[in-house]
C-alpha cells in the first residue's frame, strides 16, 4: 500500500518538526521579553503536535488496514526511516534531560517523576507507531501462513519494540522478510 509507506515518510518529517516548537520555546523563555511570545509559542507547539496526532492516527489506521490487505512489505521504507531518526531520538533524549533539569528546584522536585513518565511514554508512543507497519505486515503473513516464522524473525518483531535495539531490529526484519 503506497499509503502507509507515504504516512510513514511523513510520520518521520512530522518528527523532526515537531521538535521545532519545543526548542524555539526553550530559546524564547531564555530571552528577556519572553511573556511577549509565549502565548504564541505555545499556540504553534499545540499546532505542531496536533498535526503530528492525525498523522499518527491515520498512519495506524493504513497499517491495521494492511494487515487484511496484505500488500507489500513496508519493511524497507520502515528501515530507512527508523535508521534516520536515530539523530531525532539523541535530540529529544537531550531535550527531556534539559527540562528534567529545570525541575530541579526543591520545589518542583515532586513533579519529576511525573514528567519522565510523560517524556518517556511520548518517546515510546513514537518508536512504536514507526514500528507498527512492520508488526502488522508480520502478523498478516502469519495469519495467512504465508511465511515461518523462525527464531531469528520473532527476535527481530520483539527488538522493534526495545528502545535502542528498534533500528537493528527494522534492519533483521527487512532482510528476513524481503
Amino acid at each position: 500500500m503506497k499509503a502507509n509507506k507515504i504516512f510513514i515518510i511523513l510520520e518521520t518529517i512530522g518528527m523532526y518538526l515537531s521538535q521545532v516548537p519545543l526548542y524555539l520555546i526553550l530559546t524564547i523563555f531564555n530571552m528577556e521579553q519572553y511573556q511577549e511570545y509565549s502565548d504564541e509559542c505555545f499556540i504553534a507547539f499545540l499546532i505542531a503536535i496536533s498535526v503530528i496526532a492525525v498523522i499518527f492516527i491515520v498512519s495506524h489506521v493504513f497499517s491495521v488496514i494492511s494487515i487484511f490487505k496484505g500488500d507489500e512489505n513496508p519493511g524497507k521504507v520502515t528501515m530507512i526511516c527508523k535508521l534516520a531518526l536515530i539523530p531525532w531520538y539523541i535530540f529529544n533524549f537531550v531535550f527531556c534531560a534539559l527540562v528534567l533539569a529545570g525541575f530541579l528546584n526543591p520545589f518542583l522536585l515532586l513533579a519529576i517523576p511525573v514528567v519522565m513518565v510523560i517524556m518517556i511514554l511520548t518517546t515510546y508512543f513514537y518508536m512504536f507507531s514507526m514500528s507498527l507497519p512492520d508488526i502488522c505486515y508480520f502478523l498478516n503473513l502469519v495469519t495467512k501462513k504465508k511465511i515461518k516464522a523462525d527464531a531469528l524473525l520473532i527476535i527481530s518483531v520483539v527488538m522493534l519494540f526495545i528502545f535502542c535495539l528498534d533500528p537493528v531490529g527494522a534492519v533483521i526484519y527487512y532482510l528476513k522478510t524481503k
